[in-house]
């Protein structure tokens, strides 16, 4: 779910295994990069509690 109205360039300076996960998981999913960050950022920051277990589960298995 891209939320269009809301989108920024920005640039982030990640660790070298978290961008390279972060590409297996956007070509797995067949989403681009941007969509695939922001959908595990948003997760963590709307459920913080829940989140960290999740997204850990979707993004870093791969490693």
């Amino acid at each position: 779910m891209m939320r269009d109205a809301c989108r920024m360039r920005t640039t982030l300076n990640l660790d070298a295994d978290v961008l390279e996960t972060a590409k297996a998981l956007a070509a797995r999913q067949r989403k681009p990069l941007g969509e695939v960050v922001s959908g595990l950022l948003r997760r963590t920051v709307e459920t913080p509690d829940a989140a960290p277990r999740s997204v850990m589960a979707d993004a870093f298995f791969l490693m």
